[in-house]
């Protein structure tokens, strides 16, 4: 089959789709085939440019292939929670989604060379921070478990001494990158640029407030989400703490915004490999795409803030 014949096969099996769904008036059906398709054709772009990498390095290119997957895997896993009815957890996978979104476009403003070093200098850093701190804490939860029974020599836990050390070297580099790029600019800034200011070097400050205002309330200790759970019927006086109680709200949420960040992911992804995309799939992808967005964009929806959320009264 040609391209073009490919091409228009999709097309019109999105469109018979999209017909389909329309007369029946199902909106939670629209959301998830919506979304059901998208994930589709992301883990089709995605297997092209993940599955048999040869001689991997830590580099942007390999970087960008780990967000695509990583993107591609949550927008499964959302739409696994809305079928299970636990829409409310996909929230927590939106953060993520929207830092990798940002941190993938930063990345890919930078000169490939000092790019390359600053990804192998952060993922050093970061294995040795993650190895201090275990040491640390089974060092500790040790002497406050077994007291006087010893672990085996096998399970004592690595010796940390020596990782300060390495890490304060590795965080010189890092802040010689930075100084060099403007990330750093006064003795007590932090070597690693912030998500914040990669945001603006990378005009996201949009995706970066809304997203990450929405996402990490689900992630933190949050009175909004908290009190979310409570509902129930102020004229008997008896309510029911459950995230249950919002779960229409969340699956919507998560399927619209999941997709929207995965689409913004794969639209970076898709600078970085152009040669792998679908594109038999481009007609049918605008379809879907303008299925599930436009409805969003139009009417502001789901927002972060219910209209019944408003008519909560102050304490």
């Amino acid at each position: 089959m040609s391209l073009s014949e490919a091409l228009d096969r999709n097309r019109e099996d999105a469109l018979e789709k999209v017909g389909s769904l329309l007369e029946i008036n199902d909106e939670d059906k629209r959301l998830l085939t919506s979304v059901k398709e998208i994930l589709r054709i992301h883990t089709k772009f995605v297997s092209r440019i993940s599955d048999h990498v040869e001689r991997p390095d830590v580099n942007v290119s390999l970087t960008i292939r780990c967000i695509a997957r990583k993107t591609q895997e949550s927008l499964g896993a959302i739409v696994t929670l809305v079928q299970e009815d636990q829409g409310y957890y996909g929230m927590a996978l939106l953060r993520p989604m929207c830092e990798e979104l940002i941190f993938a476009r930063f990345i890919k403003t930078l000169p490939p060379d000092d790019a390359n070093e600053y990804l192998r200098i952060k993922a050093l850093t970061e294995i040795l921070e993650g190895q201090k701190a275990q040491g640390e804490f089974f060092a500790k939860q040790q002497k406050r478990f077994l007291r006087n029974r010893p672990p085996e020599p096998k399970k004592l836990p690595t010796k940390t001494e020596h990782l300060p050390v390495q890490i304060k070297e590795l965080r010189k580099k890092l802040r010689a990158l930075g100084e060099k790029h403007g990330w750093v600019k006064k003795p007590r800034d932090r070597a690693l640029p912030s998500v914040w200011y990669m945001a603006k070097a990378t005009d996201s400050e949009d995706a970066y407030a809304f997203f990450y205002h929405a996402a990490s309330s689900a992630v933190h200790a949050n009175l909004h989400h908290l009190m979310r759970m409570v509902w129930g019927d102020a004229t008997t006086g008896y309510f029911t703490v459950a995230n249950r109680n919002f779960d229409t709200y969340y699956r919507k949420f998560v399927l619209v915004y999941g997709a929207w960040l995965a689409m913004e992911v794969m639209t970076e992804v898709q600078e970085e490999f152009p040669s792998e995309w679908p594109e038999e799939e481009d007609d049918a992808y605008g379809i879907w795409l303008a299925f599930l967005i436009e409805p969003a964009v139009r009417y502001c929806f789901p927002p972060i803030v219910t209209k019944e959320e408003l008519e909560w009264q102050s304490p």
